[in-house]
């Protein structure tokens, strides 16, 4: 059951704090209205690459994860992302433009929470495996845009687990 935190919570981490954040807007509506919004914002800023270095560090120094493990992860976590990423373009452009700034900035916490897990997978590949540092460089550059963070962690996962059923 460890093993499967680390994905489990990178997948469901943004539909988690935007659960809390409208839970405080409905129940408790004097507590946002005392405190500054641009420092909810500020923390929100934070808390995605502070969980991406997170993952990427325990995804670097676990000897119990492999990088095959780890790319099976990071897809999984895209995957889980795409209606957060659907939902978050349809408020920013069709109900609320003005606040689309801040939907996109939820929209990158969450690529940079699942990053970290697929360029933990990615250096793991090339230090381990032997995969090229043209092959990395390519995969880590795409782990840090929107869609193509996906069709990335797709060819990642498909090399390494070709290249561990080739090598049986």
């Amino acid at each position: 059951m460890k093993k499967r935190i680390l994905p489990i919570l990178a997948g469901l981490w943004p539909y988690l704090l935007v659960g809390t954040f409208l839970m405080f807007m409905w129940f408790t509506p004097d507590v946002l209205a005392s405190v500054n919004p641009v420092l909810i914002l500020f923390g929100m800023v934070l808390l995605g690459p502070a969980l991406g270095t997170v993952f990427l560090l325990l995804g670097l120094k676990s000897r119990m994860l492999s990088p095959v493990l780890l790319a099976k992860w990071n897809l999984t976590a895209k995957l889980i992302h795409i209606p957060f990423y659907i939902v978050m373009f349809l408020l920013g452009f069709l109900v609320a433009p003005l606040a689309a700034p801040f939907f996109f900035i939820l929209d990158v916490m969450a690529l940079c929470t699942s990053s970290g897990i697929g360029i933990a997978a990615i250096l793991r590949a090339r230090r381990e495996d032997g995969a090229s540092t043209g092959w990395a460089l390519l995969h880590i550059a795409l782990h840090c845009f929107f869609v193509t963070d996906v069709l990335s962690a797709f060819l990642v996962r498909k090399r390494l687990r070709t290249a561990v059923y080739s090598c049986n």
